[in-house]
């Protein structure tokens, strides 16, 4: 029963720190980079930012919180865990991505994404112990 809340947890975590790394990108962009602009041109910037920020830091938010929720599993527990947390996190993603219809470059850009995200999941079973 524990796995089950550290794989729904990881999922959850996993979602939710690449939403956050969103807003921090866009909120940086509207302080720093572009301040004073409508909103629209920063919900414009957060669309076409998003993608890019899920293929640059998707991997190793995925990394870090596999890694969390598999320290403490045996090593066979671990990839188990790991596969369970991606294929929760990917049937999300995907049934998000579809419901909002978005055009051919996103799904290129969620491939992408997706694909790097189960190689930072199968590192963080497979990396040695001296990482963490």
């Amino acid at each position: 029963m524990k796995n089950v809340f550290r794989v729904i947890g990881a999922v959850f975590a996993i979602i939710a720190s690449g939403i956050l790394m969103t807003i921090l990108v866009v909120w940086a962009y509207s302080t720093f980079v572009s301040p004073g602009k409508a909103i629209a041109d920063y919900e414009q910037f957060a669309q076409s930012a998003g993608p890019w920020i899920s293929v640059i830091a998707g991997p190793p938010i995925t990394f870090f919180f596999v890694r969390m929720a598999t320290k403490k599993a045996l090593q066979g527990d671990k990839m188990r865990t790991a596969i369970w947390i991606m294929a929760i996190y990917l049937l999300f993603d995907i049934a998000v991505l579809a419901g909002s219809k978005p055009e051919l470059e996103i799904w290129l850009f969620a491939t992408v994404s997706a694909l790097g995200r189960c190689l930072g999941a199968w590192l963080a079973v497979r990396a040695p112990k001296s990482i963490e």
